[in-house]
């Protein structure tokens, strides 16, 4: 079946960041390169707002800004009043965007002609000088290429929308393609103050030393000089800093141990100077300049150093290195204004924060959420509609367990504010909206022709609006008012009204009006307001809800129960209790398209929603489920389809097929809401009310709600969950200790994320894999557990490597050791070898090294232990290289080998692993293997291919499916809980894939028809829209949502 592939999380990873003038002249923007797309943020008293997103098709590999030099019709030299942006993706492709008439305008044909070359792995250098007039490019391995800004006429570059957006004629022409003669490049960059241009570069040579020296630009003919020898720097060079002191122009090569100053007054003999640093240890990876003399350096652990240069005559002769604080491991820094600056990040959150010079403090004022890298997934059980996974992300120093909470998107497509605080709000006719503030009840239009919203001035004569509203509904196609003190008829004025009594809340359900009226009565009036009948509570009431003018339910104040009443005359139908210390804050009652149940939901007091249902008029409530919506007391409204439930965070339920979903939104600004028809904006709208604002939204596509954070300063390597107990979580995590690394086990509580019991692992030892046992043959409940030691990699007499089995007791939630066994190799993953754990089992298979061995668990009769075993097997596996991945599928197993792609075939306790056949796959190197039915199997390498592989009746079949992602591939699971409808088609995914850069996606095999539907768009979408460096999907083997 041909393959769907849609995100759950998007790359967040920043490999590049600028900041400069891209849409507007007077104000700069914050420009971030992604893995694939580039983001421009605004600049707000708030902090950063998002502006624009532009995507990419393909891995960005380098970004950079400029203003392109324009020559007028007298050849004056000026230059426009936007930046460029130039970038280039892995596959060797180069664009420049610009700006115009608030839409982007795409170059792809501009000179730039390296395509097909062989990249350097380590990212693209980009510099421009500081004329404007050359950019010089390190885009593919012992090349530097440099290009001059065309010398023609660039009168139109005023208006770059009038070319044609898919060629122009070049921007860049290419004078030199200078040969680096097999030396890795570390860093280049042009020198301010120089005429004719020079780059600064350093190179690493084949004995690791690191070299710097200048390249002095010759014009005729034009070809890049060395000038001097080479000078050997004392440690490695992380970056080159050209000083903004042009006289003499210099440079700063900068390392963790010492910083070396070139004076490149004459560039054939340049004067050098080391300067030692005494206060970092750690590498540094950014830098930004805050004015001549000072600049911020950032380490790789997060440590921001202030380093103020001093200068006597322009020749630096001292430097002082101030440690100011801990931000992020950046990528790249910036200095926006004043005291502000921004850090991005590959391992961690990106924050814009604020440095104190004087107090030497850093104060974060904004967080961009990342979760790369990604070293494991897990789904949660504890929800299956919630889409929640719990992550293992970041590295060393910045490692942590990530909750991710998916979600709806609440999308604002308009909103007006009323100047009062609003309590309520009601759609009364399709373009009629009423509101009710503390003293006011206000009447508001939506005007047909354009959408917009007007406040009428007087809807009705009858209706009351010097006061605010209960309720306003309709009864027999007329509109009643409730108020504190009367119940009013829109349309003849007919009033109910009893002097010395108020009305607390009230409902309309079919024929009757319900009210609660002093506190403790319930009351019901028909449509000529009579009282229909009338009922004394023995507790205050503080809530009721109505059902097609046939039941009612009541909740209390002080009483955990809840009654359910008939409404014509309140005779008592059944008391639901609800528990001790329970306490209702709002009821709703409600059929289901899909059920015949009633159901009551209860929202309480405590952020629960407890739902009850009955399947006829004489049965019972009973109880169906307890639902966590928050932490702060329920509101539930109606939205035909779902509810609306607002706690701390708001969300919807329904009910599918007899089970409870809930499905959290990006918003936490919602305090009142009713659905919305209407003609401008179309169907299933929202209209819901947020302090004094009006907000008409639609509820869009799955995005991410919320992101719950353990930070532990270790690498959270592996992760695995119990089962039986779907809120225990084990993880294997590592941390540096000097020269060691220290491995732990750690049992979480995935609602807390609190530690629950940890298990010390030898010296460096590392725990490669993890699997949850639940044997009912044998009675055991716990991990298996596969490690590397380190320390026994160098003597054979040593264990490389061992199996721990850990019981796990449900009483205590504390880990057991019960046995392990030494191995003569590491564990790199281990699998069930038969049905899935969920059924009894004492074996399974683990790849120790480059072989497949089968491990038996028994009891033992010496105080209830449990041992393990290698088992002999007739037949084993052996991989060319080193089997890093398994997979099994009831009695098949896929192997994943590091260099030769996978192997496939059969295990039976009887035979052993038979029938293999190597799937020639092509994927180099292998990341990890998975079986998603007994048919097929996915796997994939960490350069990001995805393959999926036809083994149906033990036989070779052509790969169905090619996809390449942005990143490697660092984690495939199989999942089997979560379904969704797409397109009229029932979709269940089979697998969550985990890519370095922080992308989460779902795989799901799809029926033809959709996917012949889904290729169709696409190209469509393709071929109209003109996305930055798209290409047609033309093997049409996946589709990417």
């Amino acid at each position: 079946m041909p393959s769907l592939i849609t995100p759950i999380q998007s790359p967040a990873s920043i490999l590049y960041s600028a900041y400069a003038n891209i849409t507007s002249p007077k104000e700069r923007d914050v420009i971030l390169g992604k893995v694939c797309s580039i983001e421009i943020y605004g600049v707000t008293k708030e902090g950063l707002s998002l502006k624009y997103t532009l995507p990419i098709q393909g891995k960005l590999s380098g970004l950079t800004t400029f203003k392109p030099l324009r020559r007028n019709s007298s050849k004056k030299k000026s230059y426009g009043l936007l930046d460029w942006l130039l970038f280039i993706t892995e596959d060797g492709a180069c664009c420049v965007v610009t700006y115009q008439d608030n839409s982007f305008v795409h170059f792809q044909d501009i000179g730039l002609d390296f395509e097909g070359r062989n990249l350097v792995s380590s990212g693209t250098l980009i510099t421009v000088d500081h004329s404007r007039s050359y950019l010089a490019i390190h885009a593919y391995q012992g090349y530097v290429k440099l290009y001059k800004m065309h010398n023609r006429l660039t009168e139109e570059l005023k208006n770059p929308a009038s070319l044609d957006s898919s060629k122009m004629e070049p921007l860049f022409h290419s004078i030199i393609n200078h040969n680096m003669e097999f030396l890795h490049l570390i860093d280049m960059k042009f020198v301010a103050g120089i005429e004719p241009s020079c780059l600064a570069v350093v190179t690493k040579e084949t004995d690791n030393s690191h070299h710097f020296s200048v390249l002095s630009l010759q014009p005729n003919p034009p070809k890049l000089i060395k000038k001097s020898p080479p000078e050997q720097l004392d440690y490695e060079c992380a970056f080159i800093i050209p000083l903004m002191i042009e006289n003499p122009p210099g440079v700063l090569a900068v390392s963790h141990k010492s910083i070396t100053y070139f004076n490149l007054r004459d560039l054939d003999q340049p004067e050098s100077k080391s300067f030692p640093l005494v206060s970092s240890d750690e590498p540094f990876t950014a830098y930004t300049s805050i004015d001549e003399s000072r600049l911020l350096l950032g380490t790789q652990s997060g440590d921001l150093y202030l380093l103020v240069l001093h200068f006597d005559s322009g020749k630096l002769t001292s430097l002082d290195l101030h440690f100011m604080g801990k931000t992020v491991p950046a990528t790249s820094l910036l200095h926006l204004s004043s005291n502000y600056f921004f850090a991005s990040s590959h391992f961690a959150h990106s924050i814009l924060f604020q440095v104190d010079l004087q107090a030497k403090q850093v104060v974060p004022v904004q967080e961009i959420k990342n979760i790369a890298p990604i070293t494991d997934v897990l789904p949660l059980t504890e929800d299956e509609s919630s889409n929640a996974f719990i992550l293992g992300s970041g590295g060393f120093d910045t490692g942590c367990l990530k909750k991710v909470k998916r979600g709806k998107g609440v999308d604002v497509i308009a909103e007006f504010s009323t100047g009062e605080y609003i309590q309520k709000i009601w759609h009364l006719e399709e373009n009629i909206l009423a509101v009710s503030t503390f003293n006011s009840t206000r009447v508001f239009k939506i005007e047909q022709d354009d959408g917009s919203v007007t406040e009428v001035g007087e809807y009705n004569s009858n209706l009351l609006q010097d006061v605010s509203s209960l309720d306003l509904g309709y009864l027999n196609s007329q509109i009643y008012q409730v108020t504190s003190s009367a119940i009013i008829s829109l349309y003849n004025g007919n009033t109910f009204q009893r002097y010395g009594s108020t009305f607390n809340f009230a409902v309309f359900s079919g024929d009757f009006i319900l009210a609660c009226m002093d506190s403790a009565k319930i009351v019901v009036f028909d449509n000529s307001l009579n009282m229909v009948s009338q009922k004394e509570m023995a507790s205050e009431v503080s809530c009721i809800t109505g059902f097609g003018g046939k039941y009612c339910a009541v909740g209390f104040w002080n009483d955990s129960r809840v009654l359910v009443l008939q409404c014509s005359d309140l005779a008592e139908v059944c008391s639901i209790s609800i528990g001790s210390n329970v306490l209702v804050r709002s009821l709703k009652m409600k059929i289901f398209d899909t059920s015949q149940k009633l159901y009551i939901f209860m929202g309480l007091a405590d952020g629960n929603v407890l739902v009850y249902s009955s399947l006829s008029e004489t049965s019972e409530f009973v109880k169906e489920t307890n639902v966590v919506c928050g932490t702060s007391p329920v509101s539930i409204f109606d939205l035909d389809h779902s509810l609306l439930v607002i706690s701390s965070r708001p969300s919807l339920l329904e009910i599918k097929e007899g089970i409870v979903k809930t499905t959290s939104l990006n918003t936490t600004s919602i305090v009142y809401g009713v659905p919305l028809d209407h003609s401008y904006y179309g169907n299933d709208l929202l209209v819901f009310s947020s302090k004094e604002a009006i907000k008409i939204a639609s509820i869009s596509n799955y995005t991410t709600v919320g992101i719950q954070e353990k930070f532990m300063n270790e690498v959270v390597f592996k992760l695995e969950s119990m089962p039986l107990a779907p809120n225990i979580i084990l993880a294997s995590t590592v941390r540096r200790e000097e020269t060691r690394l220290v491995g732990n086990l750690k049992l979480f509580d995935s609602f807390s994320l609190e530690v629950l019991d940890e298990f010390q692992l030898r010296d460096n030892e590392t725990a490669q894999a993890i699997i949850s046992i639940n044997s009912e043959t044998i009675g055991f409940s716990g991990f298996a557990i596969g490690t590397c030691i380190e320390n026994g990699l160098h003597d054979d007499s040593q264990a490389k490597g061992r199996i721990i089995l850990l019981n796990l007791d449900n009483s205590t939630l504390k880990l057991q050791f019960q046995n392990e066994l030494l191995l003569p190799g590491t564990v790199y993953d281990m699998t069930f070898s038969g049905p899935e754990f969920t059924v009894p089992t004492t074996q399974f298979l683990a790849a120790i090294n480059d072989h497949i061995k089968a491990i038996e668990i028994s009891r033992s009769d010496v105080e209830e232990k449990f041992s393990l075993k290698l088992m002999e097997l007739p037949k084993e596996h052996k991989c060319t290289t080193y089997a890093v991945a398994l997979s099994s599928y009831g009695d098949r197993v896929v192997m994943g080998d590091l260099l030769r792609g996978a192997s496939y075939g059969t295990f039976e306790t009887s035979t052993g692993i038979a029938n293999v056949i190597r799937e020639a796959s092509g994927v180099l190197p292998t990341s990890g293997v998975e079986l998603i039915n007994g048919d097929e199997f996915l796997v994939g390498d960490i350069n990001g291919t995805l393959k999926k592989v036809n083994i149906k009746d033990s036989k070779p079949k052509d790969i169905s499916m090619v996809f390449n992602f942005a990143s490697g591939i660092n984690r495939l699971r199989r999942i089997n809980q979560i379904s969704w409808n797409f397109k009229g088609f029932e979709l269940y995914p089979d697998s969550l894939i985990a890519t370095v850069s922080g992308g989460l996606y779902f795989h799901a095999s799809i029926p033809k028809p959709l996917f012949d539907k889904l290729i169709a768009i696409q190209h469509k979408i393709s071929g109209a829209l003109p996305a930055l460096n798209v290409q047609p999907n033309d093997a049409q083997t996946a589709y990417e949502r």
